[in-house]
């Protein structure tokens, strides 16, 4: 009996050298820093980006962060889709999506707000 444990727990030790989890990815440094949108809609708001979050400030008061889970890159012409899977502190997953182009110093385009630019403060 001692035995068939010990083969048990050696087949799932072996499951899991060989099928590991897969490792989370991250945004890369170059997004990093504080950006802004001169569209009078988003006046005084932020965006934050690290390697592993996401910081909307949406006012002076409030902000709301977001943990990143993994990062899926697609490249689509001049730009970049970025398609973040993220979790606030609460545990609700979402999705937050944007275009990256590296042109000019760069910009972000959310998805669901192609005619919003967004620009990365200077010394960031």
């Amino acid at each position: 009996m001692k035995t068939f444990f010990m083969l048990i727990g050696i087949i799932i030790l072996g499951v899991f050298v060989i099928f590991p989890s897969p490792r989370p990815t991250y945004l890369p440094l170059e997004l990093s820093g504080v950006w802004k949108s001169s569209h009078p809609d988003y006046a005084g708001r932020t965006l934050e980006i690290s390697e592993i979050m996401l910081v909307f400030a949406t006012s002076e008061e409030t902000i709301d962060v977001y943990f990143v889970n993994n990062v899926k890159k697609t490249i689509e012409g001049k730009q970049t889709l970025f398609t973040v899977s993220c979790y606030r502190t609460d545990n609700e997953e979402e999705t937050v999506s944007f275009y990256y182009n590296r042109e000019d110093g760069g910009t972000i385009r959310f998805r669901n707000q192609k005619h919003v630019t967004w620009t990365k403060e200077d010394g960031k």
